[in-house]
């Protein structure tokens, strides 16, 4: 049926409506909110993974970074494993820990934290100001001055605040309380009911929501607490959350100090005594500390002993360092001596660079530190120190060339259907650069020229086949030119090869695990240039037989379910209308099936083994076709720890094991597992499941105590 021209105008009309109403949604969710003449109440100074911040006339929540403002009735949460720390105004730092959500505001008289769930950290010993804090929980509120609270409450449970230094009022309900320094109090959820109680068990060290930066995978970390008297028996405990319902570390303690060796992560500790007579049990507040993983700062450029020359202007020197997911900034420090002890500049960097223009000429040391929002208990090495030369001269230095590297071959098709980018890097003082392809190295014969603005030129002239040479010179103000750079040859070929990376050539490949077929990913090292690869393996070098073929954007592919045999794997780089670019030369592989498992023959399972006269142990099992290597455990189990007490390998279906004081009556098992070794690489081809066998050793049955029986004497008469 035909459209009326009616209709198109409606048609056209809602198009346009869904347009912008799609636009104004996007809009509004991608863009951070305009806070025009809003308070500012505090900044973020810490931050880890993930945090977030909700104005009060937004529903959106969207992401905050380190050192961003917050404002007046600002909404700030935390993900899982994630934690912020928020300094206030007035000096006032709140530490919100994982999965904790408060509202900020501020008015003439006081600051109001609404506190939803979580935990939360506030230190107020070091605020100024006569402003009190208050935080309110449900129909709960804390007030405060000058002191340091700690507060958790999980959604739909009781509020746990204590106090660590000064006091703190907290009202709830009919009744209002005065909580002083290690005192806490536990409000229920219907906030009816509460009361106030001093802490026996005084925790000492770490202090609470301490940092411990380690460069190794783990640390030890010492606590301590004060000493209690009486019977009792103490205990450390550790958890990864601060309800303690899954307990990670339950340690028994004799002093009033212990140390354990923690890896990366979020920890809640506390200590816990049970008095041996009445077996009541009395718990500490708990504390909350990170060991954060940390290492020291890599300097990428300029890298080390590099040398910047200039003619009028001061260079730019571009510094460049690796970044830190847990740093708030760094420290760039320059020195003119080797020692860095007398520094000559400190450049604060919020990023992983800095860009300097004011260094003449000389030679300067470098190196960079990082910079943390929070306090750590031992700082974290700073980088290496690296030398730079900064030298002055008449001549400005030609070009670098950096692609194609020397003696490059480039296939012809890519140059005339995808162009190569030859690049090369120049001076600051060079304005623009001209560039020149000729037959012979020293240029007499030149067969095309062209001039950059920028520091490489994209080529895809037709060159016949060849070798070629290239080079550029640089031209600054005023038209003077520079001396040409180094020449560097190329040659045009009809066809370029893929480099393979994985399977290597002749590879033997096996199922993993579980998987009946063998699963394998194939990789290839990544062209100059970007497109989509064809990866084709065959049942025949040929390629007439394919068995799988695939088309990726990657440099890799996996395939599964690849049955025993032998195959060829090629790869192509593909241009759109389907003409093959690049392409690699085939590799064979071969798959085989996974080894079985290998059958025992002695000891058997649940064998009981008399060893009363025996003078050795011999473990016997049968040949396994494609297996030339075998492993043998031997375990002794006692009060259900197992000890190891043999463990061989080797090429024969059997060991002899004859040291028979380590063979006592009681449990045992071995593990036999099978290997396929390639006896040229001693690389290890297949293996078998490894199969466990339990057996009981036995020294024969024992005499009974004889029995002595007294003989009666008959009188016969």
């Amino acid at each position: 049926m035909k459209l009326f021209n009616g209709d198109y105008i409606a048609l056209g009309f809602g198009a346009v409506i869904i347009s912008t109403f799609s636009f104004l949604f996007y809009f509004d969710i991608t863009n951070k909110v305009e806070v025009g003449a809003a308070e500012v109440v505090g900044n973020i100074k810490y931050k880890r993974n993930t945090a977030q911040r909700k104005y009060s006339s937004q529903v959106v929540w969207e992401n905050i970074e380190r050192d961003e403002i917050l404002y007046n009735n600002d909404s700030i949460r935390t993900a899982d494993l994630s934690e912020a720390v928020i300094y206030l105004k007035d000096g006032t730092e709140i530490a919100l820990n994982e999965n904790s959500m408060i509202m900020l505001a501020l008015s003439k008289d006081q600051i109001s934290v609404d506190f939803s769930h979580g935990s939360m950290l506030a230190l107020r010993d070091g605020a100024s100001g006569k402003q009190k804090l208050n935080i309110k929980s449900g129909k709960t509120t804390i007030s405060l001055k000058n002191s340091n609270v700690k507060l958790s409450q999980n959604k739909g449970k009781d509020l746990n605040l204590s106090v660590s230094k000064g006091n703190a009022e907290i009202s709830a309900g009919s009744g209002a309380k005065v909580v002083n320094t290690d005192e806490r109090v536990i409000v229920t959820k219907d906030a009816k009911e509460f009361e106030v109680e001093k802490l026996k068990l005084k925790l000492v060290n770490p202090i609470p929501n301490s940092y411990f930066l380690v460069a190794s995978k783990k640390k030890r970390i010492n606590f301590s607490w004060e000493p209690v008297k009486g019977k009792l028996l103490l205990f450390i405990e550790m958890s990864r959350d601060n309800t303690f319902d899954k307990t990670i570390v339950k340690k028994k303690v004799k002093q009033n100090f212990t140390n354990i060796m923690l890896q990366e992560g979020i920890y809640y500790w506390r200590i816990k005594s049970v008095n041996t007579i009445t077996k009541k049990i009395d718990l500490s507040d708990s504390r909350r500390l990170t060991v954060l993983r940390d290492e020291p700062v890599i300097l990428f450029s300029p890298r080390d002993r590099a040398a910047v020359a200039y003619r009028t202007s001061l260079p730019i020197i571009n510094f460049k360092w690796s970044k830190s997911e847990i740093a708030k900034g760094y420290d760039l420090i320059l020195s003119r001596e080797k020692a860095m002890t007398n520094i000559l500049h400190t450049f604060k960097a919020l990023d992983n660079s800095f860009a300097v223009d004011s260094l003449t000429q000389g030679t300067y040391f470098w190196r960079v530190e990082k910079v943390f929002g929070i306090s750590a208990d031992s700082p974290v090495r700073s980088s290496k120190i690296y030398k730079l030369i900064i030298d002055k001269k008449e001549l400005v230095e030609p070009p670098e060339l950096i692609y194609p590297v020397n003696n490059k071959n480039i296939s012809k098709v890519l140059i005339e259907k995808r162009r190569v980018a030859f690049s090369w890097k120049k001076n600051f003082e060079i304005i623009k650069s001209k560039y020149y392809i000729a037959k012979d190295e020293n240029f007499e014969n030149i067969v095309y020229s062209s001039t950059s603005n920028q520091n490489f030129l994209q080529f895809n002239e037709n060159l016949p086949l060849g070798r070629y040479f290239w080079r550029v010179v640089g031209v600054l103000e005023g038209e003077e030119e520079t001396a040409p750079s180094l020449a560097r040859a190329f040659h045009v070929i009809k066809t370029e090869i893929l480099e393979l990376i994985s399977p290597k050539v002749n590879s033997i490949l096996t199922p993993k695990g579980d998987d009946k077929y063998a699963n394998v990913r194939f990789t290839w090292k990544r062209t100059d240039i970007d497109g989509r690869y064809s990866l084709q393996v065959s049942k025949n070098q040929n390629f007439k037989k394919i068995f799988k073929e695939s088309l990726v954007d990657k440099y890799s592919e996996s395939l599964s379910d690849i049955k025993p045999g032998r195959y060829y794997w090629k790869v192509s780089l593909i241009d759109n209308d389907g003409t093959e670019l690049i392409k690699s030369n085939p590799r064979a592989i071969l798959v085989k099936d996974r080894l079985d498992k290998p059958d025992v023959i002695f000891p058997h399972n649940k064998d009981i083994v008399n060893m009363s006269d025996r003078d050795e142990l011999t473990f016997t099992w049968k040949g396994l076709k494609g297996a030339n290597v075998y492993s043998i455990n031997l375990f002794q189990i006692k009060n259900n720890i197992k000890y190891q007490i043999m463990r061989r390998k080797t090429k024969k279906t059997n060991i002899r094991f004859g040291e028979l004081s380590k063979l006592a009556e009681g449990k045992f098992f071995w593990t036999l597992q099978a290997f396929d070794k390639d006896n040229s690489t001693h690389k290890i081809i297949r293996e078998s499941p490894m199969i466990k066998t339990d057996f009981v050793i036995t020294l024969g049955k024992r005499m009974k105590k004889p029995k002595v029986r007294t003989l009666k004497i008959l009188t016969l008469e």
